[in-house]
């Protein structure tokens, strides 16, 4: 009975999609027809039987992407040429491509890094840097800090000498101590500053009644955890 309902179907018009032929394909319920589109590329697609009659499927996808452009097809080319243009610290080098957000742009920023952007964006002034405008604003309008502002090199902190800046982490600056056992250590330079790290950790170990801060402050919670 269903497929003698799904036969006269075909020749059936709904939007711009013709049915042309059943398909063998079920799913629980749900069975599938063949349907012509009548735009431009006449494309054939499968479609659900119970999408046709609800008008859910009126084309092979022609339709939403009409409404998108209003009506025409996408340009192959874009409208106006940006190249050599300056918006804010960047200076258009050159068409990139069709992106997600229209046609991207190359662009060189005032601080020397590349980076791409949409037109629409530039043009709107969404997209003035590569970024760095940001992290400038963020850090109160200077450049974030290149090298520590304090040298620790050759200090003494509890058994620590400092011999050198080792890296920078969200944290602070690193830096790499020799303790007078003679193992070396990275520690962050904050902590060996407000004395919470004063050697490799053999002093704890050589004298068990003396705890490093952080062992003290997570002793202190947990045991204020379990009270509860």
């Amino acid at each position: 009975m269903a497929r003698s309902d799904n036969q006269g179907l075909i020749g059936r018009q709904f939007g711009k999609l013709t049915v042309i032929g059943i398909s063998g394909r079920k799913q629980g319920r749900k069975s599938y027809l063949y349907a012509q589109c009548s735009c431009k590329e006449s494309k054939i697609i499968e479609v659900r039987k119970c999408s046709l009659l609800s008008g859910n499927t009126k084309s092979c996808g022609c339709l939403v992407r009409e409404k998108s452009f209003g009506n025409r097809t996408p340009d192959k080319n874009p409208r106006e040429d940006l190249t050599n243009r300056r918006y804010g610290k960047l200076r258009v080098m050159g068409l990139r491509g069709r992106g997600k957000h229209g046609w991207e742009w190359d662009c060189i920023c005032d601080c020397g890094a590349e980076c791409s952007a949409p037109g629409r964006y530039l043009r709107e002034g969404a997209k003035k840097s590569c970024g760095c405008a940001l992290r400038e604003n963020k850090s109160g309008g200077r450049k974030p800090d290149m090298k520590p502002r304090r040298d620790l090199t050759g200090l003494r902190f509890g058994r620590l000498v400092v011999l050198g800046v080792h890296d920078k982490q969200k944290r602070g600056w690193r830096w790499k101590c020799q303790c007078d056992c003679g193992e070396t250590k990275i520690v962050y330079g904050h902590t060996i500053i407000d004395g919470t790290t004063k050697s490799c950790g053999c002093l704890p170990r050589e004298n068990p009644g003396i705890m490093p801060k952080e062992d003290r402050e997570s002793r202190i919670i947990t045991s204020a955890l379990t009270k509860y």
